[in-house]
């Protein structure tokens, strides 16, 4: 779907898509992408640790998830996307990074390609531990059983012995986390042939076991900008694990790209 600057997105935009926005005080906000299977509570507490630099954390709210539970949950990741940019561009006023934790890279990297068609186009993205567009998925499960599916999250460690262990909360989560794994088996894009004008920062763990460091250093093909890489010591939940100095990297390439806006004309 190509936009222009006049498009209108299908639809009407709604904060309910967006869970905060930026005020007069905050210099900028990060419209944040949740990992799959996760809503705004990923990002608990976040904000008491941004809003002394005056960034806005905004996270994305998905249906089915959180607030949202009783909505149907979603299987076409470009309708998000659509839904998602709309929101954007009606209530973010200020300069914006976008930020996205693994699967929620993919959602970032299509709104942001609807924003920047439509003339507001972030200052920089932030992938965390993401695969890039044109790359294979990490774990395909469209064919796997729910069983089969529950056994191969839980040896990659996305599902703790705790939530494996409460059949009634397993059950809960399941729905979110194969819809969203499915989407993001189905989102694989050619290689790029239109690149970025912003800079684009990847951050990843070292002992990460689902995306192979290649796929996640090949957004560097997505911008003719600057393109940083930065490697934490833990695994695919090193934002997590590492929270104080992965919120350090955060802040300072948040500031960077809004103090210092390097948009390639």
């Amino acid at each position: 779907m190509s936009l222009t600057k006049t498009s209108a997105f299908p639809g009407t935009a709604s904060d309910k898509w967006l869970t905060q926005a930026p005020d007069e005080n905050d210099q900028a906000a990060i419209i944040a992408f949740p990992y799959a299977g996760g809503g705004p509570s990923v990002f608990h507490g976040w904000d008491k640790s941004l809003q002394p630099y005056r960034l806005r954390l905004c996270p994305v709210s998905l249906p089915g998830k959180e607030k949202r539970r009783a909505e149907k949950l979603p299987d076409d990741i470009h309708e998000l996307a659509q839904s998602i940019a709309a929101s954007v561009l009606a209530h973010i006023h200020k300069p914006y990074v976008m930020l996205g934790l693994c699967y929620g890279a993919s959602l970032a990297y299509l709104t942001a390609q609807l924003t920047t068609a439509a003339g507001r186009p972030p200052v920089g993205i932030i992938v965390a531990g993401g695969r890039a567009p044109h790359t294979p998925p990490p774990v395909p499960v469209s064919d796997m059983t729910d069983d089969d599916f529950i056994s191969t999250l839980h040896r990659l460690g996305f599902i703790s012995d705790i939530v494996l262990s409460n059949r009634e909360l397993l059950d809960l989560y399941l729905p979110m986390l194969k819809s969203d794994f499915i989407m993001d088996e189905k989102f694989i894009l050619p290689y790029p042939k239109c690149k970025f004008l912003f800079p684009i920062s990847v951050c990843y763990g070292e002992k990460d076991a689902i995306t192979p460091e290649h796929d996640i250093l090949e957004w560097s093909i997505y911008t003719s900008n600057l393109f940083m890489a930065q490697k934490f010591k833990e695994d695919q939940l090193f934002f997590a694990k590492e929270y104080d100095r992965f919120i350090e990297y955060i802040v300072e390439k948040s500031l960077s790209l809004v103090e210092n806006p390097n948009f390639i004309e």
